[in-house]
């Protein structure tokens, strides 16, 4: 199984708008953070994690020309408002897309993107045509012959999902682990994990706090994700232990 972090980066992405922080003005490609998503591949089936605005610069980034279903961990506009660029997707495989996620986040596409699940008036792909799999806390969806875990966490006061392949978990956006998800992100192989900055956020992860759930559930491997521009590539990569890595746009990681 293969994971490639399409973006690594926070809501307003990495360099941000207008900032002349270090971070911001860095050379260093691995401070370039496009918004949060993730593909995960094994054998010929590509799961994508969530459409980020960046959507089809990471997919020309990545090569990407193929797309089998979607999961959407919530609603926010970091992790949705890329949704039309699947009709390249939809044109590749000529057909519609499956995408599963929980029924409030689908609930939000569906009013608000409308257009995206409304029966094509021609043979022409000149909209997303998707298809909805509203999902809850602890189901299994069956896809590729691979069973994909969904889970809630708490991501400042609204669920979210996140995701458990064979021992691969997938945890962008959260705050806090509620008690029946704990047990899935027990014996992991590797965990994607959110560490927005050294500070305290309402909806993420600090730095230590991403450092003491990786020391509490021990994973042979960590990756951090969704990393806001306080967190500068080469200084925070000193700051943590062998088996943990700063995650960054392009990294495939085999598990």
């Amino acid at each position: 199984m293969e994971i490639v972090i399409l973006g690594s980066g926070s809501s307003i992405g990495v360099p941000a708008i207008g900032c002349k922080c270090k971070t911001c003005q860095s050379d260093n490609p691995r401070n370039k953070r496009s918004r949060a998503s993730i593909m995960i591949k094994w054998d010929a089936f590509n799961l994508l994690v969530d459409t980020s605005p960046d959507l089809w610069v990471q997919a020309i980034s990545n090569k990407l020309n193929k797309v089998d279903a979607v999961v959407y961990t919530h609603a926010h506009a970091d992790h949705i408002a890329g949704i039309d660029n699947l009709r390249s997707f939809n044109f590749l495989k000529d057909g519609p897309l499956d995408i599963y996620g929980l029924p409030e986040t689908l609930d939000y596409l569906e009013q608000n993107y409308s257009y995206c699940f409304e029966e094509m008036k021609s043979s022409t792909w000149y909209k997303p045509l998707l298809i909805p799999h509203r999902q809850n806390h602890g189901d299994v969806i069956e896809l590729g012959g691979k069973s994909i875990n969904l889970f809630t966490l708490s991501h400042g006061g609204m669920n979210v999902f996140g995701l458990r392949v064979d021992k691969v978990a997938y945890t962008t956006d959260f705050k806090a682990i509620p008690e029946d998800s704990a047990r899935f992100l027990e014996g992991l192989d590797l965990w994607v994990i959110d560490c927005l900055k050294y500070d305290e956020s309402p909806g993420h992860l600090s730095f230590e706090q991403s450092m003491k759930l990786i020391e509490k559930y021990k994973p042979r491997k960590a990756v951090l994700c969704h990393l806001a521009h306080e967190l500068e590539y080469d200084e925070i990569s000193k700051l943590i232990p062998a088996n943990v890595t700063v995650g960054y746009d392009g990294l495939v990681i085999n598990a």
